[in-house]
């Protein structure tokens, strides 16, 4: 099972269920068997981006209730070394290590997401993690690096130029990035609530096919039309070819480290650091969405008009700049070739 965003007990509790979490109900249902029973979890680290979703170390707390029950799981996921939310065990250490088993064959360390950028995730987990000389390393081996822009009308560019054929390219955002609605973005909740995702996903923007129907072609709903983002909550667990990343204030460099703010309509406020899990939703966001693209990804980083006193202006060229530290090629002007790779 793929279960990586299984829902913690107060969650389920929310929703009229018994006040246990997921995995700790999966273990309980599969602990009555009088034999023996296995569960397979494939479990990515850091998905986590919406309330009451647990991750890997819920199994770890659920596992602690069962201590007859061995554990095989992936050195990395054990390491002291590993970050929060990429740990099984929050303290790296189980009460009873006698019952885990390591295997290194049990982590899939091959990115088949991305066709053209095998070690995207890398690259993604060094930048969200501050480490820039890292990233920077990583990007050196990527054969289709991240480019980034602050122009939105060059993202567009960028995407159309590499798109081939029936290869699809598409918009993302974060749903905390509400201004990028000055930008002609919409990832708030109602509009995404309504929006008909099925016709983003599948229909053609354009078709000159003479013997075509058209039934599901030339749509403006299309994702590869560029007029509408997808935000971490639709396009999670799903991919496009070709992605263009649209940056909000909601996560900005500040030269040292990265912060997160909410906006309240008027002003952007920083999100305390002791609030664990909303910094963590917000971070893996934007994990979410730069790791979206099979074949290439740009960065689309606002340059807004000075007077808009909404923008957070120097924070977002502080966070361009650190992206392009990291590795990322940075397109100068709305001008691109035929590749823009």
């Amino acid at each position: 099972m793929k279960h990586q965003r299984a829902w913690d007990n107060d969650e389920n509790e929310r929703s009229g269920r018994p006040r246990v979490s997921e995995p700790e109900m999966m273990l309980e249902v599969m602990d009555r068997h009088p034999d023996w029973s296995v569960i397979v979890a494939l479990i990515g680290g850091g998905q986590e981006i919406n309330r009451g979703e647990a991750g890997l170390a819920e199994w770890g707390r659920a596992l602690a209730r069962f201590p007859h029950w061995q554990v095989h799981a992936s050195p990395h996921v054990l390491s002291r070394d590993s970050a929060a939310g990429f740990r099984l065990f929050e303290t790296a250490d189980d009460p009873h290590p006698e019952r885990i088993f390591e295997s290194s064959a049990l982590h899939l360390n091959i990115c088949t997401r991305s066709i053209r950028a095998q070690r995207i995730s890398d690259w993604v987990d060094a930048v969200l993690s501050g480490r820039h000389r890292e990233a920077a390393q990583v990007a050196g081996t990527l054969d289709a690096k991240p480019s980034v822009t602050r122009s939105l009308r060059a993202a567009r560019a960028w995407l159309n130029a590499n798109r081939r054929g029936q290869t699809r390219s598409g918009l993302v955002a974060s749903a905390s990035a509400v201004r990028l609605r000055a930008d002609g973005l919409e990832p708030g909740f109602d509009f995404q609530q309504r929006f008909e995702w099925e016709h983003w996903f599948l229909d053609v923007h354009d078709c000159a096919d003479p013997t075509c129907d058209h039934k599901y072609c030339n749509d403006v709903r299309a994702s590869s039309r560029l007029e509408v983002a997808a935000t971490q909550f639709k396009i999670q667990g799903l991919e496009l070819d070709w992605v263009g990343l649209c940056w909000g204030e909601d996560l900005t460099w500040d030269g040292a480290r990265w912060n997160c703010r909410r906006f309240n309509n008027k002003h952007w406020k920083l999100v305390k650091a002791s609030d664990h899990r909303r910094l963590s939703y917000l971070v893996n966001a934007y994990r979410v969405l730069m790791t979206r693209a099979r074949q290439g990804m740009v960065l689309y980083i606002p340059q807004p008009e000075l007077e808009d006193k909404s923008r957070l202006h120097r924070e977002l060229d502080l966070t361009a700049e650190f992206l392009i530290s990291c590795g990322a090629n940075f397109i100068h002007n709305e001008t691109l070739g035929a590749t823009g790779s």
